[in-house]
């Protein structure tokens, strides 16, 4: 069968030309729901990268730029997944976003790793600071 080279019907920003070729041959062999679910992903980070931005608030609202522990931060990351475990599960889990976050810019604060301090890694917000 020489189905041609018709075109998917999904694009990817960036990918167009890829998206429109293997959309299009998978639809040709009956492969259906590629790219289905980049809409419900981008969705669910916009709300998690909401949670993160309104969770960096509060602690610079509650703490300002002093060192403090995941320890003292779980109170304010209601919004954030973290677990219906335990509590200490949980602080592990903030301690790991934390990690995976460090250096990054939400408006002007970053997040950045403190002092360790009786085997206790400590977390600051700096202001973000523009080169001259």
């Amino acid at each position: 069968m020489c189905a041609g080279r018709p075109a998917g019907d999904k694009t990817l920003g960036g990918f167009e030309s890829w998206a429109k070729t293997l959309g299009g041959v998978l639809n040709v062999v009956g492969i259906p729901g590629f790219l289905d679910g980049v809409e419900a992903s981008r969705t669910k980070t916009d709300l998690q990268s909401q949670y993160m931005k309104a969770f960096v608030q509060a602690w610079y609202a509650r703490c300002g730029h002093n060192e403090v522990t995941t320890s003292q931060l779980l109170p304010l990351a209601g919004e954030l997944e973290l677990s219906t475990g335990t509590e200490r599960s949980c602080v592990t889990k903030l301690g790991k976003m934390l990690a995976e976050r460090e250096d990054q810019r939400f408006d002007d604060l970053v997040i950045r790793r403190g002092s360790i301090v009786s085997g206790c890694q400590r977390w600051h917000l700096d202001r973000w600071a523009v080169a001259p």
